[in-house]
């Protein structure tokens, strides 16, 4: 069987110290030794997996759409070493490619193919969360004063005693200042700014355009340039230096007040905006008859469309019938669950194993270091021959004792959330009944987007991962998978 070996690291860092790649390039080849496979070529990255498009991943589809018939499948070392997104795994089956793993084994049937899904949403999950752990030292950073973003229009990023920092850019700041004074004063409009500060220089950066009006529009809101400003919903006070006082700020703001139109309120239609016509691809809008009745029809902005109106309370109905298609037998979700925990509980293994071995390796050069040390004061070997060998075993430890402390230090545990999603799905249907229109609205944004309506009929389209929930429950080969391997 012939296959294209994959490795990769998370970032340019992690390659640069040497261990990561090769680590499971040799993995991979032992793997494929045993396994009577022939590795054709081998692809490296240091790229994050959730991204879409990395280098040398497109370079390894070019090559299988270049190869037709020469290449069997890909081996990788992990699920999360080769894709954190379904994208990329959807284009490795469009292109009838085995996956192999040398940590983890799938079968090749439905329930093997419904793990194999289940492992990238949590490779996805974990990718997620580890967006909210720079969040979070982000946050940190806004708590102390510290604007944590990229400086807006009229300030620059710089570096004061270690800490990066914002100030006033000397050639922007000024013309900021004047645009909301001109505001401030009413008889100014935002074209009319726009175009005189634009005379001036107030431009975008990289463009050197003229602003936008609705660049200025929100500039003019933001308490950024009085020494506030917003991060995850909050107002910070900012140490930063402001380009405006805090009175004319307020001043600006009441003028925009004094300006604003008073808008006519609008019924919110409970399913606005989650329909697509299945027969032109317009948007499916509502509209209230009598005062009472609500219908749901085709905007029809492409021309006539034969689409049908649709009464509220029928399309409800209709959408609550989607949620049956992603629940489970109990059995089958208690099934699932241990199948989960199960794989949990193998890669806790390989974990403990892996961690042994390394502690192993590290006592064994400590032990080293300890006895050419005790040789140098016996004169067993000599000076320039102790420093040699110390620096070299010493640096053998530290990468040793780096990838201990990161094995200790790997995320949460998250088959708790994949056992959450699967209770979800089960319950969904039966809160949907218990609910009012509006809170059905609510749950269905959790599990659908842009369905298709065909006259009285729905073609669903599933969010991520209950998609691989509907698919997965339509299989007829899951009973017979209870005795089976499913690793």
């Amino acid at each position: 069987m012939k296959v294209l070996a994959y490795a990769r690291v998370s970032t340019q860092d992690q390659a640069k110290e040497g261990y990561s790649v090769p680590a499971q390039i040799r993995a991979i080849r032992e793997s494929a030794k045993r396994n009577n496979l022939q590795i054709v070529r081998e692809f490296t990255e240091a790229e994050s997996a959730k991204a879409v498009g990395r280098k040398s991943f497109h370079k390894m589809v070019k090559f299988i759409k270049a190869n037709p018939g020469n290449v069997d499948g890909i081996i990788a070392h992990k699920v999360d070493r080769l894709s954190r997104n379904f994208k990329d795994l959807l284009t490795l089956k469009e292109l009838n490619m085995k996956l192999i793993f040398v940590l983890e084994e799938f079968p090749d049937n439905a329930m093997g193919r419904f793990i194999l899904d289940m492992r990238v949403a949590q490779s996805a999950f974990y990718s997620g969360n580890l967006s909210e752990d720079v969040i979070k030292g982000m946050t940190e950073k806004a708590k102390q004063g510290l604007f944590p973003s990229r400086a807006a229009l009229g300030y620059i990023n710089v570096t004061r005693n270690g800490k990066r920092i914002i100030e006033p850019d000397p050639e922007i700041a000024p013309l900021i200042k004047t645009a909301f004074k001109l505001y401030s004063t009413g008889r100014y409009s935002l074209n009319q700014i726009r175009k005189l500060c634009g005379e001036q220089g107030l431009v975008y950066r990289q463009s050197r355009k003229p602003i936008s009006k609705s660049t200025l529009d929100s500039m003019l809101k933001r308490p950024l340039y009085y020494g506030g400003f917003y991060w995850s919903g909050n107002l910070y006070r900012g140490t930063h230096d402001p380009i405006i006082s805090k009175t004319l700020f307020d001043k600006v703001q009441q003028v925009r007040k004094d300006r604003s139109k008073p808008k006519r309120k609008s019924w919110r239609f409970a399913f606005s905006g989650l329909l697509v016509c299945g027969y032109c691809g317009c948007a499916i809008t509502a509209e209230m008859k009598k005062g009472k009745y609500t219908y749901y029809h085709c905007t029809g902005y492409k021309g006539k469309c034969d689409q049908k109106w649709l009464r509220e309370e029928v399309l409800s109905e209709i959408l609550g019938e989607m949620l049956l298609e992603i629940r489970f037998g109990q059995s089958k979700i208690d099934w699932i669950e241990d199948v989960l925990i199960s794989k949990h509980s193998i890669d806790l293994q390989q974990q403990e194993t892996s961690m042994r071995a390394l502690k192993s390796q590290a006592n064994r050069v400590q032990n080293r270091l300890e006895k050419i040390y005790i040789d140098k004061l016996d004169g067993v070997v000599s000076e320039e021959t102790w420093v040699s060998k110390s620096k070299e075993w010493e640096k053998e430890e530290q990468e040793i004792l780096t990838r201990i402390k990161a094995m200790e230090n790997i995320g949460p545990n998250f088959i708790d959330k994949g056992i959450q999603i699967l209770e979800l799905a089960n319950n969904a249907y039966n809160s949907y009944l218990n609910q009012n229109i509006h809170e059905r609205r609510r749950l269905l944004d959790c599990v659908l987007s842009n369905c298709e309506m065909l006259g009285e009929k729905l073609v669903p389209n599933y969010k991520k991962p209950f998609d691989i929930l509907a698919k997965s429950r339509s299989c007829t080969d899951w009973l017979g998978e209870r005795d089976s391997n499913p690793h």
